[in-house]
């Protein structure tokens, strides 16, 4: 089964720490740029009141008409025009082509206005003499605004340049910040996947506390350390059971085979020793594949390919009830040892011979490195039950006369074993399904090595 992706947590992050500087800088450079707009507008409109009122102060009367005194800056004849009531250029340069459509709408006015055209913004101002009541005609004045475009696309084209430093700045900072704060996590993660489920030993050993993960660390290894007292605790009370139930099963088995041996016996009595000492190997043969389980000794390393098709029909013999028919399943092999196969597979033939009315098929096939094998009967199937509840160790419906230990056993030995049993509800069957690991192929032998 392939390993999902995980999402990198520094990543994520990182990536919102960049949005976010991202955002932050967006809206400083747009507040920046309107604020900066807006002074500089303020500051043509007070240029062009201070070169209008210079202008206005130079103007005097001359018989029906008025003239213009020279100005104290001579720079303004080119920024300035007077026009008299009849809209005659009193003063000022002749303007540009591209400004006479402005100049010729506002040399008429009457009262003080301002407008932007060709690039340029103006402003005009009537001119009312002392004792007049009408205007005697008009003063212009103009800013070119290029400069000030221009000096407005700079700041914006720096503080573009600007941004982008500090964002690149903050992210990095936050990705070493991120990667320091998160070390102690990348350890214990690559630490934990070093591990085995036997080696109860292993330890994050992170030091002392300096952080909160690193706190973290500490409580997992306190925690680590309960569990192992609690799982050796379990190995040895196990290793104890089975030391104490071997010693009667074999004082049994010994006295059914000398039973047996009495000539006087009779054939149904020494039917019976057999089906005895049959029943002892059994359960000799379970505990020891239980305490092999309880102390972890199915491993990789150690697993043995086995034929499915052997450990199937090895289980089989002992269900008894409805008709078991075996589908043929040529070449697949297990990657498990036996004992443990037939342990896993026994509770699923026992359970459907226990509900199945008339046949149980058992068939295997291969997905990818896993071995599926299928146990269907055609009994009532498990009701109302949730399927999940079926493995619960004690778990058992009303109508059942078993323990409610075989499924959950059998599940456990599955784990163990790399692989899982579950259970597929269907229109009139059940069918439970024991996922085991498949044998591996068999490593190449060096050219030259003999065989042993």
């Amino acid at each position: 089964m392939p390993t999902p992706r995980v999402a990198s947590l520094r990543r994520r992050m990182v990536v919102a720490t960049a949005v976010l500087t991202t955002l932050g800088m967006g809206a400083l450079l747009f507040l920046v740029v309107v604020v900066l707009g807006h002074v500089v507008s303020e500051d043509i409109d007070g240029l062009l009141r201070a070169r209008a009122t210079i202008v206005l102060a130079t103007v005097e009367p001359s018989g029906d008409t008025i003239r213009v005194r020279t100005t104290p800056d001579a720079a303004l004849d080119n920024l300035a025009w007077v026009y008299d009531r009849s809209g005659t250029l009193v003063d000022g340069i002749a303007p540009p082509s591209a400004l006479a459509p402005a100049l010729d709408t506002l040399r008429g006015a009457t009262q003080a206005t301002e407008m932007e055209a060709s690039g340029w913004r103006f402003r005009a101002i009537p001119i009312i003499l002392d004792g007049g009541s009408d205007p005697s005609g008009a003063v212009v004045v103009g800013v070119d605004l290029a400069p000030y475009d221009t000096t407005e696309q700079r700041t914006l084209t720096v503080g573009i340049g600007l941004g982008l430093l500090v964002i690149l700045g903050v992210s990095l900072m936050a990705a070493w910040l991120v990667r320091r704060a998160l070390r102690p996590v990348a350890i214990m993660a690559r630490r934990a996947s070093e591990w085995s489920e036997e080696d109860l030993s292993r330890r994050f050993d992170l030091g002392e506390p300096r952080d909160e993960l690193t706190q973290l660390g500490q409580v997992l290894d306190t925690l680590l350390s309960r569990v192992s007292r609690t799982i050796l605790a379990e190995q040895r009370l196990t290793a104890e059971l089975a030391h104490e139930l071997r010693t009667p099963l074999t004082v049994v088995r010994a006295e059914a085979e000398l039973a047996s041996l009495d000539p006087a016996v009779s054939r149904a009595d020494a039917d019976r020793y057999a089906r005895i000492i049959a029943s002892v190997d059994h359960m000799a043969e379970t505990i020891t594949t239980l305490l092999s389980v309880a102390r972890g000794q199915v491993s990789l390393d150690d697993r043995v390919p086995v034929d499915g098709i052997l450990v199937m029909a090895t289980a089989m013999t002992r269900a008894s009830g409805p008709r078991v028919v075996v589908e043929p399943a040529p070449g697949l092999e297990l990657g498990v040892p036996q004992s443990v196969a037939i342990r896993a597979l026994a509770p699923l033939l026992d359970n459907a011979a226990r509900f199945g009315r008339s046949v149980i098929t058992v068939s295997a096939q291969s997905r990818g490195d896993v071995i599926e094998i299928s146990v269907v009967d055609d009994g009532p199937g498990i009701g109302d039950s949730d399927p999940t509840e079926l493995f619960a160790p004690g778990f058992h419906t009303a109508d059942s006369s078993g323990s409610g230990l075989g499924l959950s056993l059998a599940r456990r030995l599955a784990r163990v074993a790399g692989g899982d049993v579950d259970v597929r509800m269907g229109a009139r069957q059940t069918t439970f399904v024991l996922s085991l690991p498949r044998a591996r192929a068999p490593r190449p032998t060096a050219p030259g090595s003999a065989a042993s």
